[in-house]
């Protein structure tokens, strides 16, 4: 089996032209035509890479969500999930957060 390795195009390589095009877009090396670099899955508002730390047992409650929710239809990734649990918990009442967190 013969595996290629995926040629990935950063952002300093495009020199000036990483000024003046979109975060989402990358120049294709072989045509004028600016090629989307976003998956279906995202959205239209900007990410930004985080690194957080989480217990050793979430990635695979992550991982066990992910696979139940592609059983039921609906793709996903561990990014938008936890994009999702973000938003759910700055939506909720500071004094319940605070509950919980003095719980500990």
């Amino acid at each position: 089996m013969t595996t290629t390795k995926r040629k990935s195009i950063s952002r300093t390589a495009r020199g000036v032209d990483a000024y003046f095009t979109d975060a989402n877009e990358v120049q294709d090396q072989n045509s004028s035509i600016p090629v989307s670099n976003s998956t279906d899955i995202q959205t239209e508002a900007a990410l930004e890479r985080a690194t957080f730390y989480i217990r050793v047992d979430q990635p695979t409650n992550l991982e066990e969500l992910k696979l139940k929710l592609r059983r039921k239809g609906i793709k996903t990734d561990k990014s938008e999930l936890v994009r999702m649990a973000l938003d759910m918990l700055t939506s909720q009442d500071i004094d319940a957060i605070v509950n919980l967190l003095s719980e500990k």
